[in-house]
C-alpha cells in the first residue's frame, strides 16, 4: 500500500511526501504553492530549487522531514510504543506525531481525490482501506521534540502539568532529571536564569515540584522529584511560529548533526541569510555557552530571531 501525506504551513498544504514503489520517500511542492506571490518558506535548503522532488534514502523521510520526529533513543521509543507505531518506520511516526510538531509545519493525512497528479512520482495514491487506529486513542504522546533527552510537550495550568488533549498543541516543555546525573534540571534552570540576567531572550522557564505533574503523564516515566518547565517560543497566543533547525537548514539527516558542521559555518551561515545584527548574536550566545561550560544551545536562527530552548 502506498502511503502519501500532506504537508502543511500556516493553514496551506503546500506539497506532499509520498511513499513510491521502489520504497523512497519523496517531496515535492503543489502548484499551488509555487505559483503564489506571497508563499510562507518551508525551509531555506528547498529554496535552491523548488521544482525538483526532494528524496530520502530508502525507507527513510527526506533530511528536512527526517529533523521533525524523534531521534533514536528512549524519547522516540516510548512514543511510537505508546501509538503503536514500528520505531522504524518513520513515515508512520511523522504521521502519528504531525499535529504537534517543532514549528509551524504540520502534517495531515489526504483523500486520495484530492491529491494533484504528479507525474514523476510512483504511484503518488495514498490508500485509505485500513482502520485508523491512532485517531480510535483516546489520549496519547502525539508530540515530537528535537534532541534525545526526555521531554513532553504538555499544558501548564497554572502549576498542574498535563498532556494536552488530541485537538490542542502543547504550549510548554517538561524536561526530567537524569537518572545517571544529578541536579540536571536545576542546573539548566540555573543556566537560563544566568542567561536572561545576561540580557538574553529567554522564554518563561520554571523549576517545579514533580508532583504537579498529573498521573495521566506520569505513568510513562519516572518524573523523579523536579522538573524544568520551559514555555514553547514556537507557540505563541494559540499561534504557531515557523522555524527550522541547522540539519534542516543544511540537509543533513538527524544521526550527522552533531559532527559535521563547525561553529565558523553556522556563523556564515547565520550572516548571509539573516545579516550582521543576527551573527553578533550568535557570538554572543556561543561566547556565554563557552563561559558557562554549558553543551552548546540549540539555535532556531531562521523564525523570528535567535531564540535558546
Amino acid at each position: 500500500m502506498t502511503r502519501t501525506l500532506g504537508v502543511q504551513l500556516q493553514g496551506q498544504i503546500v506539497g506532499y511526501l509520498t511513499e513510491t514503489t521502489n520504497n523512497q520517500i519523496a517531496f515535492r511542492f503543489t502548484d499551488s504553492y509555487l505559483s503564489a506571490s506571497n508563499r510562507p518558506v518551508l525551509g531555506q535548503y528547498f529554496e535552491d530549487d523548488l521544482t525538483r522532488t526532494y528524496y530520502g534514502k530508502k525507507f527513510a523521510l527526506p533530511p528536512f522531514f527526517a529533523n521533525l520526529i524523534p531521534e533514536h533513543g528512549a524519547l522516540r521509543e516510548l512514543i511510537t510504543s505508546n501509538l503503536d507505531v514500528d520505531s522504524g518506520d518513520d513515515l508512520a511516526l511523522l504521521e502519528a506525531v504531525g499535529r504537534d510538531l517543532p514549528g509551524a509545519v504540520e502534517i495531515i493525512r489526504v483523500d486520495e481525490d484530492d491529491l494533484p497528479i504528479q507525474d514523476d512520482l510512483e504511484v503518488p495514491v495514498y490508500g485509505r482501506d485500513r482502520e485508523d487506529t491512532l485517531d480510535n486513542k483516546a489520549s496519547g504522546l502525539r508530540f515530537s521534540l528535537a534532541g534525545v533527552q526526555m521531554k513532553f510537550s504538555v499544558l501548564r495550568d497554572p502549576d498542574r502539568i498535563t498532556l494536552p488533549a488530541s485537538d490542542r498543541d502543547g504550549e510548554w516543555i517538561v524536561k526530567l532529571g537524569s537518572a545517571r546525573f544529578s541536579f540536571t534540571v536545576e542546573n539548566e534552570y540555573a543556566i537560563m536564569q544566568w542567561a536572561m540576567a545576561a540580557g538574553f531572550d529567554v522564554p518563561e522557564c520554571y523549576l517545579q515540584d514533580a508532583k504537579t505533574v498529573s498521573g495521566s503523564l506520569r505513568k510513562y516515566t519516572n518524573f523523579g522529584d523536579r522538573v524544568f518547565v520551559i514555555r514553547r517560543y514556537d507557540r505563541h497566543n494559540g499561534l504557531r511560529i515557523h522555524q527550522e533547525d541547522f540539519a534542516q537548514v543544511t540537509n543533513l539527516r538527524p544521526e550527522l548533526k552533531y559532527d559535521q558542521i563547525k561553529y565558523e559555518q553556522l556563523g556564515g551561515l547565520i550572516k548571509q541569510l539573516l545579516g550582521d545584527d543576527a551573527y553578533d548574536e550568535f557570538i554572543r550566545r556561543l561566547t556565554f555557552t563557552i563561559a558557562s561550560g554549558n553543551k552548546v544551545p540549540i539555535l532556531r536562527p531562521f523564525a523570528s530571531g535567535m531564540r535558546w530552548i
